[in-house]
């Protein structure tokens, strides 16, 4: 064993609450190190570990527990820009209520970001902080009608139709070719950003003047949480809606007249910035004011103005109130365009399979991950070895070392996610963690904190009942690892699914036709010092292991 004795004399008294109180790797990753007395700790560091990197292609984006929107520069990735396309579904009781003297005064977007509890500032404003918005930059967008139909039944050949984050194509030449977000405000189209603070929707009195209370402030009528709010081409929609009453008002012709939205994002030229979304409580809304003629007792007939709205919900839940999309009625496709740095590219392509690679190069979206092989040479040698042992495990941990002079100023991934490459399945070390962060099982990126003893510019997964299970086995197997970024573990940590490649992955024992949602919803990428002879001392992958031995 290596590494010896180096918790030696802590177990002594109150030694377990000392190793508790000091150091923070066992506090945060669940205190059951078993020591003391009779006992002492031991760590061991897995010599057999090797790790590469492996490019994904064009992966599934319908029914993702997230998704995002927005276009970022990355110094050593490249750019990337993700857009949406989705079909919309409403109501048809909202056009029985309208006719053909119908003026409409707004048609809009709201799609709300993921933020936390707000704190108040002057003037009724509330600013929130954002959850998953990478980048302080903004970007173009366009916003179209949508004439592709979504389906995911093939109605000729049968059998399911899939759609992918490169199916740019499909929305790009089948739209109106009308920019309907042509505002003159330029947020709204050029220069879309993720504005931190609420959205107040004031109360106006007849004339259309903002109503003001006693000390005169004014009158909040609604308050939205931080989202983007677009306004849309309230004359295109009078005259498409006016068009089609007939069609839009049966539920059975309605999706085939209105087929939904584009939503296509771009650089424009700034660093940019991209987001997750809260589909579930967006929606587009249309206001109007129409005659309506009303018949009383005698027969006599009355015109008045009334006040009208057709509202689409961009998402639908079946009940679900986590704001995921996973229960969602409505299709709605995550595009995402890269456009790799050719490093980037050149790293992906040189990848060594055989002797492990100095970097690993991982990726959201049509990205890479790391495979990681453990216990695989010589027949399982070292495998067997901790085997006859009959070790103890206390604990046991996987950490990789953040490249930071290739990452430069680029954004880390919050998180990493670590599962069982050769059988497409969640380890049991993040099953099992019943936290609401999965902060047991760990993955966070860790910068330089004072407060932490953790090393700076890591990433750190516990495998322990991983390793556990490997050596209890009545079988000697290994099965390979992968590594793949991720965002913040939120509402949707129990929605993780996997979603299908669209070209399989050669791999033994059988190929790789999956990937997991954490990695394809994750815009961002980060370099890792790998598990070659290359690596600099202390920054290479390391896999140790605890244990308690009898002294």
């Amino acid at each position: 064993m290596n590494q010896k004795n180096i918790f030696k004399g802590l177990f002594l008294s109150l030694g377990f609450l000392a190793l508790q109180s000091c150091d923070s790797d066992y506090t945060s990753a669940g205190s059951d190190i078993i020591g003391g007395g009779d006992f002492e700790v031991e760590s061991y560091v897995v010599k057999d570990i090797k790790a590469y990197s492996q490019q994904t292609g064009p992966v599934e984006t319908t029914s993702l527990p997230e998704f995002s929107i927005g276009s970022l520069n990355d110094d050593f990735f490249g750019n990337v820009s993700n857009s949406l396309a989705l079909n919309l579904a409403t109501e048809s009781t909202n056009f029985t209520e309208l006719n053909q003297t119908a003026v409409f005064d707004s048609v809009y977007l709201y799609i709300p970001f993921y933020n936390s509890v707000p704190d108040k500032l002057e003037d009724n404003i509330y600013s929130y902080t954002l959850n998953s918005v990478y980048g302080d930059g903004d970007f173009d967008l366009k916003v179209y009608q949508n004439t592709y139909l979504i389906s995911l039944d093939n109605p000729i050949n049968g059998g399911d139709i899939f759609y992918y984050n490169n199916d740019f194509g499909l929305f790009n030449d089948n739209n109106t070719g009308v920019v309907l977000n042509d505002s003159f405000i330029a947020l709204q189209n050029k220069n879309v950003s993720f504005n931190k603070n609420a959205i107040n929707i004031y109360q106006y009195d007849e004339s259309g003047t903002i109503e003001v209370d006693d000390s005169g402030n004014a009158i909040v009528k609604e308050r939205l949480n931080p989202g983007f709010w677009i306004d849309l081409n309230k004359a295109y929609f009078q005259d498409f809606f006016l068009s089609n009453i007939d069609a839009l008002a049966n539920a059975d012709t309605q999706s085939d007249v209105f087929r939904g939205l584009y939503l296509k994002a771009s650089s424009n030229g700034s660093k940019g910035a991209i987001g997750l979304l809260a589909l579930g409580q967006g929606y587009l809304r249309a206001t109007y004011t129409k005659d309506q003629v009303n018949v009383d007792a005698e027969g006599n007939q009355t015109t008045e103005k009334v006040r009208g709205e057709i509202k689409f919900s961009l998402a639908h839940f079946g009940g679900s109130t986590t704001g995921s999309m996973v229960a969602t009625n409505n299709t709605i496709i995550n595009l995402m365009q890269s456009t790799n740095d050719q490093g980037y590219a050149g790293m992906l392509s040189a990848s060594d399979k055989q002797a492990g690679d100095a970097s690993l190069y991982l990726k959201g979206g049509q990205g890479s991950l790391g495979v990681v092989e453990i216990f695989k040479q010589n027949d399982f040698e070292e495998l067997k070895n901790l085997r006859e042992q009959n070790l103890l495990i206390n604990d046991a941990f996987l950490t990789v070392y953040v490249d930071k002079q290739v990452m430069g100023n680029s954004i880390n991934p919050p998180r990493l996610f670590l599962y069982n490459y050769d059988d497409s399945q969640i380890l049991a070390d993040f099953a099992n963690d019943a936290s609401t962060d999965k902060s047991t099982y760990g993955g966070e990126f860790i910068e330089q904190k004072e407060d932490s003893k953790r090393e700076s510019f890591t990433y750190r997964i516990r495998v322990r009942e991983h390793i556990q299970s490997l050596l209890e086995s009545d079988v000697v197997r290994s099965p390979k690892l992968a590594i793949v970024v991720s965002n913040e573990f939120t509402s949707t940590v129990n929605e993780l699914v996997f979603k299908k490649l669209k070209d399989p992955i050669s791999n033994v024992p059988q190929d790789i036709n999956s990937i997991p949602s954490y990695s394809v919803t994750t815009p961002l990428g980060t370099v890792l010092h790998g598990t070659s002879s290359a690596v600099p001392v202390g920054s290479k992958m390391k896999l140790e292991i605890f244990f308690t031995e009898l002294k």
